[in-house]
């Protein structure tokens, strides 16, 4: 091959890399703003507080005990000042005996009052509670009911978001296939040494030799590249390229003007896909009207434009190498 056509096959093959890069991170860019979409939250459903109302579970808890306690000693001094205040006025013997009847008769007195007025008071704090408890649960059903509501048309939005972006990720996906079989065929021209097949910085420096003239054989490139990649004035990686891609420049300006220009081309395609989205999340539709829409709006979207000139750039490339 002449310098010109090694020259020129260079030229294609950055322009194939460069659309490869592209359509890989528009395929990541798409996947990642999916991937949220159309998830439902879990909402915790609220519960009601339920208040004992079996009189047995009042009688039998720990607060009786007190009640009886406090009836015998009620019960005890009761009896006490009777007994004292009737034996004074002779009603009854100032004896033991006595003193027992009174006992007797006023500690169980003593204790049913006591424990009647517990159940009492615990009766209408249980009713009090119960009606708090309605209450607080009423309000949270409410705020409950709202949330899922809310959550319920969120997921609506995003699924109908979720259904346009998989028509996008799925026509970038088969073009990107479409690419990497033509890639694939350039490389296997066996142009090139195989060591640099699909090395996007490669390539790309090897271009700017033959582009700048500075070399009119392959063999005589390679020297050069192995030799500045070496003294680290080039890197062959391409993560490393895109990581310092300001500071490679001077060196390596083709594929900073590469990346560089699909960079821009990839933030064009997701903000006119931004905008789509935010056109579909108002839709009002569903079911086959719905996907009808979609396929309308990504047919003279920003993104579908690009992919049907990709394919005639592709269909290019195929002509102009198929005869070598």
């Amino acid at each position: 091959m002449t310098p010109e056509e090694i020259r020129d096959y260079l030229g294609t093959m950055v322009e194939v890399e460069k659309e490869c890069y592209l359509h890989e991170r528009l395929l990541q860019t798409l996947k990642k703003r999916m991937e949220p979409l159309g998830h439902p939250k879990n909402i915790v459903k609220p519960t009601m507080k339920v208040e004992q109302t079996n009189i047995l579970d009042s009688i039998f808890n720990d607060d009786i005990l007190g009640d009886i306690f406090l009836g015998l000693v009620e019960g005890f001094f009761l009896a006490l000042v009777i007994f004292i205040v009737a034996s004074a006025i002779k009603i009854v013997p100032s004896n033991v005996h006595s003193l027992g009847w009174f006992l007797a008769g006023t500690t169980p007195l003593a204790i049913g009052a006591n424990v009647a007025f517990s159940l009492r008071t615990d009766s209408k704090e249980r009713k009090e509670n119960a009606k708090k408890n309605q209450e607080e649960y009423d309000a949270a059903m409410s705020k409950y009911n709202q949330l899922v509501a809310a959550d319920r048309k969120r997921v609506d939005e995003e699924n109908r978001v979720l259904a346009y972006l998989k028509t996008e990720y799925a026509a970038v996906l088969k073009s990107y296939s479409k690419l990497k079989d033509i890639r694939t065929k350039l490389y296997n021209m066996n142009i090139l040494y195989e060591k640099y097949y699909y090395n996007f910085p490669a390539v790309s420096s090897l271009y700017e030799y033959f582009n700048a003239g500075r070399y009119t054989t392959l063999g005589e490139a390679y020297n050069q590249l192995e030799l500045e990649a070496r003294l680290d004035r080039i890197s062959l990686q391409l993560n490393v390229v895109i990581a310092k891609l300001d500071q490679i420049r001077e060196n390596q300006y083709t594929i900073y003007s590469a990346i560089t220009e699909a960079n821009g081309k990839l933030n064009s395609l997701v903000s006119s896909c931004s905008r789509i989205e935010a056109g579909v999340r108002n839709l009002q539709l569903q079911g086959d009207e719905l996907n009808a829409r979609v396929a309308s709006l990504q047919t003279t979207s920003d993104l579908n434009l690009y992919i049907n000139a990709m394919n005639n750039r592709e269909l290019a490339y195929i002509r102009r190498w198929a005869a070598n």
